[in-house]
């Protein structure tokens, strides 16, 4: 899934004029319709905008774009790496995340070079450019997460429990729905148009910043709020809707 199997047939198709369902920017239509409501709507327009065309554009934009087989490549991947215990402090877990980050690096420098070349190559090929933009940009960036996974955990096994700077974001990850949930709150309040309208006069620079001043807040408080319990308030109702007992009707 992680290699895009769908693009690649469509790559072979290209070369061969192969007819082959069409498709990568049907979700433009929707995107126009959503945007100018992201921008100058109402709080109450931008929930009806996401519940109707914002629908149909969040999601073919998933589809076109090859992220319904990453995401579930990446699922899988998650699957597997519990049942293997590659999380547990043991000999094997170590020599496996050694493999997985030296192949990891080996193969992301020769598709990354890819990457960059094969623009050249296509000619301007829209046919063709399209499945390589979603299938090699999908293959890269998960080698480089492997190669960045692995060296964390390495690190941390290193050190047994791992470094300092490490532990620093282990509330923030046992809080992690909340903390997702909190800074979207926090982004849409920013810069969306019914909120401060911070769109319009952020740039890359200033977001980074913005990023990281709601990172920091949001560190200190998940500090304090785990001094007192045991798990995030959005966690503990995910815990309980987990384990419904639907015969007993008991949460």
């Amino acid at each position: 899934m992680i290699i895009q199997p769908i693009e690649w047939i469509r790559v072979i198709c290209c070369l061969y004029d192969v007819p082959f369902l069409e498709y990568g920017e049907h979700w433009m239509k929707y995107g126009a319709l959503a945007k100018p409501v992201m921008q100058s709507g109402s709080f109450f327009e931008v929930v009806q905008s996401n519940i109707t065309y914002g629908q149909l554009y969040g999601n073919l934009w998933q589809i076109e774009n090859g992220r319904i087989f990453q995401i579930g490549g990446l699922f899988l991947f998650g699957m597997i790496a519990g049942r293997l215990s590659l999380f547990k402090n043991i000999p094997q877990s170590i020599s496996l995340w050694k493999k997985i980050t030296l192949w990891s690096a080996l193969l992301f420098i020769p598709l990354n070079v890819a990457r960059m070349v094969y623009p050249d190559i296509a000619q301007g090929n829209k046919a063709l450019l399209m499945p390589l933009d979603i299938a090699i940009p999908s293959i890269c960036n998960f080698l480089f997460m492997g190669l960045l996974v692995g060296c964390f955990i390495l690190l941390w096994y290193d050190k047994g429990n791992g470094y300092k700077f490490q532990r620093l974001f282990i509330p923030f990850g046992k809080m992690s729905l909340t903390n997702y949930i909190t800074q979207s709150i926090i982004g849409i309040t920013l810069f969306y148009g019914f909120g401060f309208n911070l769109y319009k006069s952020t740039g890359a620079t200033a977001c980074l910043f913005i990023a990281i001043i709601i990172f920091v807040v949001l560190l200190a408080a998940s500090n304090l709020w785990l001094k007192k319990h045991r798990q995030g308030p959005l966690e503990w109702i995910w815990k309980k809707l987990t384990w419904i007992d639907f015969k007993n009707n008991k949460i």
